[in-house]
């Protein structure tokens, strides 16, 4: 969990940088990334065709999800769901999972909780798998923690 609060919301901290890193310098100072990692949260087996929206309703009393809408549109800003193991965009396990995001329009989607709406959500994978320097199409067995 602190490992995921670092690379999304830590200032100087990471030789790559952050999320907030890369939106600081890319609005020249303009944007503060600013948000919660909560818990892990079993959500029992998934499959690559697992439904992550019904988690926002059942994570609800978790969540003060008023908390995320930071320009008081009515919608949640941003919301992630960091899923264990390997995607399939990296991976290419037809039985792990494709990352992606849905948006809807503002005010709709998912909702309201706590008087918001979540209109845009996305999920990613927790690890990548390492490839084999010497032939990059095989991969070494070993993953390490994902990029965000």
């Amino acid at each position: 969990m602190e490992t995921f609060d670092s690379l999304f919301f830590s200032r100087d901290v990471f030789p790559r940088g952050s999320i907030t890193d890369y939106y600081h310098e890319v609005s020249y100072g303009q944007a503060n990334i600013v948000g919660e990692v909560i818990d892990w949260y079993n959500a029992g087996w998934y499959s690559v065709y697992f439904d992550f929206e019904p988690l926002l309703e059942i994570l609800d009393p978790v969540i003060d999800y008023s908390q995320f809408d930071g320009n008081g549109d009515g919608d949640v800003d941003a919301v992630t769901f960091i899923r264990a193991g390997n995607g399939k965009e990296d991976s290419g396990n037809p039985a792990d999972i494709w990352s992606y995001a849905y948006v809807y329009p503002p005010h709709s989607g998912p909702g309201p909780f706590d008087g918001v709406y979540v209109s845009r959500w996305n999920t990613s994978p927790e690890t990548q798998p390492l490839r084999d320097s010497l032939n990059p199409r095989n991969f070494t067995g070993v993953s390490i923690l994902n990029k965000i």
